[in-house]
């Protein structure tokens, strides 16, 4: 059997199963407007016969989703994750309390003289051990290697005490002849390096005094640049043409001597006493006084 419903927004005449109407939601097709299902009579102006579909169950009325779902969902995460934690840290809490089980264990192997049983257990266990319970682990462990001949081993845990920052007092001759050994090498280690760090630190000291003089003596005595400056001056003074001077770049040369006077050579172009442009060799010697003025050391030679 089938019933006749209006959609009482669009107002369309909708035709729904008893199933559909037993829901008592309905989606309408023509405006997707949900409604409580209500008997209606036909309306002759607005006729149409269309299935009509249930309102789907996480669909609030106005077309507006539910937030059920999501937050079902976020819950379920939330209570997951929980539940993942917790479970992680009970497997630490078992293994912790297995480490500390395979201690307790040794203890009682060492003390009924079974050392290499001993030894096995304070191994496995040892990771867990409280910082209380290390100090005579690596003892006893350190001390049954040595004695044993197993020198590498031994050192390992010798070397796992003294980073640790751990003082130990081992009973057997060969573990402390090992921790003499390894603090010998430390101090020799530390010792290289520390001259190592002295020399670097005396090489900046001497750079920077070298940097200091070069600096004082190039604004006392000027540089190669300032020379050079200087000596075109004096050589002008012995050309005809001065003005017309140009002096080359290539095959000049300038050095600074033990005095700090600097000589300077080269080639410059003017013209000669007939008029003609000619290329002339030139050396001077030239120094800065104090007052800053430059001044010559000997006579200026220009030679054509």
């Amino acid at each position: 059997m089938s019933l006749r419903v209006t959609c009482p927004h669009c107002e369309t005449e909708l035709t729904i199963s008893d199933d559909l109407a037993a829901e008592g939601r309905i989606l309408c097709p023509e405006c997707d407007h949900i409604f409580a299902m209500a008997r209606s009579a036909s309306n002759p102006a607005r006729r149409a016969s269309r299935a009509a579909r249930v309102a789907p169950p996480e669909v609030e009325e106005h077309g507006k989703p539910t937030q059920r779902g999501g937050m079902c969902s976020t819950i379920g995460c939330l209570l997951l994750l929980i539940f993942m934690c917790a479970g992680g840290f009970g497997v630490c809490n078992q293994i912790k309390k297995k480490a500390l089980e395979e201690i307790a264990l040794g203890d009682t192997l060492y003390a009924d003289g079974k050392k290499a049983e001993a030894v096995v257990k304070y191994k496995s266990g040892f990771s867990h051990a409280t910082d209380a319970q290390k100090p005579e682990i690596i003892k006893r462990v350190a001390d049954f290697e040595a004695s044993s001949g197993n020198y590498t081993e031994a050192r390992r845990w010798v070397e796992m005490g003294l980073s640790g920052g751990v003082e130990i007092a081992y009973e057997s001759q060969p573990a402390r002849d090992i921790l003499s050994r390894i603090q010998r090498e430390r101090a020799e280690a530390e010792a290289k390096k520390k001259e190592a760090e002295d020399r670097k630190k005396a090489e900046r000291a001497e750079r920077e005094k070298d940097r200091k003089e070069e600096a004082a003596n190039r604004k006392r005595y000027g540089d190669s640049s300032d020379a050079t400056t200087a000596a075109h001056t004096f050589v002008k003074r012995q050309l005809l043409f001065p003005e017309e001077a140009k002096f080359g770049i290539l095959g000049r040369t300038s050095m600074q001597n033990p005095d700090n006077s600097w000589t300077v050579s080269g080639d410059v172009s003017s013209k000669n006493a007939f008029g003609v442009k000619v290329k002339f060799q030139f050396f001077t010697t030239v120094m800065r006084a104090e007052n800053g003025d430059w001044r010559e050391v000997g006579a200026t030679v220009v030679t054509e």
